[in-house]
């Protein structure tokens, strides 16, 4: 994979929000069967009066630490971009438009596909002492689409271990669906009950995808094991435990 060669930062939902952006909804699902296609409506809100906003088509990525890559269109195997079909021509920012897009897959189509459409203002110039920076508030909305009946929803817990009162664990995506598993992890009491617990994970994982589950747990002193829990959509729980 290659990494966008742009000078910019992206800015996530909370932050392009606080500067006054933001486009609704921020994520497109759709389940659609091969063949056909769908439209829809995003509304794109504020920014500065007088900027402009740039929108362009990419595939992104998340790797195993959750960081995001944002890349060319068509660079992953399972990208929308070529089936994705929005305006791109530049915004006047300040007010508010509505941008048509249209969703198609091709027949024989299976699983999940997945694309984005990322809103950027003009790159900004900041200096200081010794330093010279350009950058540009980013909005990235993410599109799925699923072709029906297609969709194979699996996961697989490929390590775990709990050191020095650490858990570490790795989940992979090994089917064609889209999920957004959530991990919780439990302390458990002599009589399999549960003590307390915590989301340590909550976030999409794509397929081919693998994400690192790690968050310092220290049992409390009547607990006598520790269980991760990781659910998504369609796929039985995994579940894995440790004594004390």
């Amino acid at each position: 994979m290659t990494r966008l060669p742009v000078l910019f930062l992206v800015l996530l939902v909370s932050a392009a929000l606080a500067a006054g952006f933001g486009v609704a909804p921020p994520t497109v699902e759709i389940r659609l069967q091969p063949g056909t296609q769908r439209t829809g409506q995003l509304a794109v809100l504020g920014g500065r009066t007088g900027d402009r906003l740039e929108p362009k088509i990419v595939d992104w990525w998340l790797g195993p630490e959750g960081e995001l890559e944002v890349l060319p269109p068509g660079s992953l195997p399972r990208s929308l971009a070529p089936y994705l079909k929005i305006p791109t021509q530049p915004l006047d920012a300040g007010t508010r438009h509505e941008l048509r897009y249209r969703v198609s897959l091709p027949k024989g189509a299976e699983g999940c596909y997945h694309a984005g459409l990322l809103l950027r203002t003009r790159a900004t110039p900041l200096s200081g002492p010794g330093v010279r920076v350009r950058t540009r508030l980013g909005f990235l909305v993410l599109f799925f689409a699923s072709a029906e009946g297609s969709t194979k929803p699996r996961l697989r817990l490929t390590e775990a271990r709990y050191r020095d009162g650490r858990l570490t664990a790795w989940v992979e995506n090994t089917g064609n669906a889209c999920l957004h598993p959530r991990a919780v992890v439990q302390a458990l009491g002599e009589a399999g009950n549960v003590l307390t617990e915590e989301i340590a994970f909550e976030d999409y994982l794509l397929p081919g995808a693998t994400r690192k589950i790690q968050t310092e747990r220290s049992l409390p002193a009547e607990a006598a094991a520790l269980r991760l829990r990781v659910e998504a959509k369609g796929v039985a729980p995994l579940i894995w435990e440790v004594g004390r």
